[in-house]
């Protein structure tokens, strides 16, 4: 079996950390020179704007309490939070991340721990349920629900007044095409929008 002496692993360790320092100060300059190149500095915004913080409203997105809203209150792990809905019927329990949807809303004057009264008086004052039935989210899920509702006769109904719409569409499509061509061709006629 062959082993190193202690010297020429000393020697080796010299070398690759004079290779390591050589490449990294290259590297260096590489970013250097981009930089100096480019003049212009672009400042990048933060990706994520929902953190699961004390005071994020939430949405149920699992269980009995479906579609919810509540609001965190006490982060217990990386995998489980405290909530409490008092005006949405959510009682205080723990539930796991997972099936919560965070939304862009947080709740100001909630703090770690607060009672259900702290909480329903910072609802009151910030109302971020009347706030979230303003989003798209909260538009498409009233939107699927309602299309649930429909009876058959109501779905043959919606395809009807579809088809009537894109027929006054396409109408409405073809006379302003009709226009647009119309207005080309007797530009071309008196000279106009020639190639030169």
């Amino acid at each position: 079996m062959f082993r190193f002496r202690r010297e020429d692993l000393y020697q080796m360790n010299i070398i690759n950390q004079y290779i390591y320092d050589i490449c990294l100060t290259s590297l260096f300059k590489k970013i250097k020179r981009i930089f100096k190149q480019q003049k212009k500095f672009v400042l990048l915004e933060m990706v994520l704007t929902k953190f699961v913080e004390v005071g994020r409203v939430v949405k149920i997105n699992y269980g009995p309490q479906e579609g919810k809203l509540a609001t965190i209150v006490e982060i217990l792990n990386d995998k489980r939070v405290l909530i409490d809905g008092p005006t949405t019927g959510v009682q205080r329990q723990v539930i796991p991340i997972r099936r919560l949807t965070l939304t862009k809303f947080n709740l100001k004057g909630a703090t770690r721990g607060a009672r259900t009264g702290v909480i329903t008086k910072a609802i009151k004052k910030n109302d971020p349920i009347a706030q979230y039935q303003n989003t798209l989210a909260a538009k498409k899920v009233a939107k699927k629900a309602l299309r649930a509702k429909l009876t058959d006769f109501d779905r043959f109904r919606v395809m009807i007044l579809r088809k009537r719409r894109s027929a006054l569409l396409s109408t409405q499509l073809k006379a302003l095409r009709k226009n647009n061509a119309g207005g080309k061709l007797a530009a071309q006629a008196k000279g106009g929008n020639k190639k030169k």
